[in-house]
């Protein structure tokens, strides 16, 4: 029947008393997809218009800008100069390919919810951790670029990466009475960086 094809192309959306509580986002009243969906109907949800739809495809879309910008660049791939900047496009594609992943997949139940989230936040750590190799490689100040200090802020960014997907998987398990807690935590490892490419390769 057509009322069933209609029901089948289009998921239904929910109201925020409608989903269970670990489900629910603070000030979101309405848009909830349907928890234990398939996998097809998380794939399926991303075409209609619910409170996932533009956290999908605004970070698919930034994902695949980057990935092209990757195979774009024209430099020598095999000169270890230009490691820095690839590790940082790849996590630049990686991250927000995660986060695009998250947010489709996290109705598929509770322990995919958290699952999703913490594979995010371990991507957004990592992408952190590249911004800053980077920045070692190509924008850190010449009074700092003695080994020694290269390899303290490697080490210090490396041990906030962890730090950062540690509290913030762990705010999942906080209790959702105190999302005034939760909010600064898990912000702790969005540590977005811009490096700045001064190098040049040797040609």
């Amino acid at each position: 029947p057509a009322s069933m094809q209609a029901a089948y192309l289009k998921p239904a959306v929910l109201r925020h008393h409608e989903v269970p509580g670990h489900f629910k986002e603070v000030f979101i009243l309405s848009g909830y997809r349907p928890v234990s969906s398939s996998v097809a109907q998380c794939v399926r949800s991303i075409f209609s218009w619910n409170n996932e739809t533009l956290n999908v495809w605004s970070h698919l879309l930034g994902s695949l800008a980057f990935l092209s910008m990757a195979v774009g660049a024209r430099v020598r791939r095999l000169d270890p100069a230009v490691w820095p900047l690839y590790l940082f496009l790849l996590a630049s594609v990686l991250y927000p390919l995660a986060s695009a992943l998250a947010h489709m997949f996290n109705v598929l139940s509770r322990e995919a919810r958290d699952v999703c989230f913490f594979i995010d936040y371990a991507a957004i750590a990592f992408y952190g951790h590249c911004a800053t190799c980077a920045y070692s490689a190509y924008s850190l100040p010449g009074h700092m670029m003695a080994p020694a200090s290269q390899l303290l802020l490697l080490a210090a960014s490396t041990a906030t990466a962890i730090w950062g997907v540690w509290t913030s998987c762990r705010t999942r398990f906080m209790p959702r009475c105190a999302p005034n807690l939760r909010a600064p935590t898990s912000n702790s490892a969005l540590r977005y960086q811009t490096p700045t490419c001064n190098h040049q390769p040797p040609s």
